[in-house]
């Protein structure tokens, strides 16, 4: 009995294209998870927006009562603020939750910034927990420039 080894061309062909074919789609493999990890990078961070808040008289619309900070969470993912410092004096509440903005466009909190005549600087740190019980800070400060509230304040950062 004899048995014929010999490949024909078309099997040489159909071998290299598969494993070209392996090789692309192990490179495709890496590019998506590549892909995949940084976008759930995106997803697991927080972000927050501020802004201030005028409170004006009822009774005289042009009289300025108070001015706050309004804090809004702009992320994703759920947080609680759970505790702040201003002005050096740490303030700690029960938690208040900020769900994300997308789904509910008026859950605010408020900190009152220093009437005007007794200081016109004020720092403030927030500190915050998402759903995972990871711990958050972000420091900012508000300074009081050409009669308005100037705010700034940083990325949020892991504790």
């Amino acid at each position: 009995m004899k048995i014929d080894m010999t490949m024909t061309l078309a099997d040489i062909i159909s071998s290299v294209l598969s494993c070209g074919a392996l090789i692309v789609a192990l490179y495709i493999g890496v590019i998506q998870n590549r892909i995949n990890r940084r976008m759930l990078s995106i997803q697991d961070d927080i972000d927050i927006y501020l802004r201030t808040k005028y409170l004006m008289d009822k009774d005289d619309p042009s009289k300025m009562i108070a001015t706050q900070i309004e804090i809004r969470n702009i992320s994703a993912t759920p947080l609680s603020l759970e505790r702040y410092v201003f002005n050096g004096v740490e303030r700690v509440i029960s938690p208040y939750r900020l769900p994300p903005a997308a789904q509910f466009p008026d859950a605010y909190y408020y900190i009152n910034l220093p009437s005007v005549n007794q200081m016109d600087y004020a720092s403030f740190t927030l500190y915050f927990e998402d759903t995972t019980q990871r711990k958050w800070k972000v420091p900012g400060r508000a300074e009081f420039k050409s009669g308005t509230w100037e705010l700034s304040w940083e990325k949020p950062q892991k504790i």
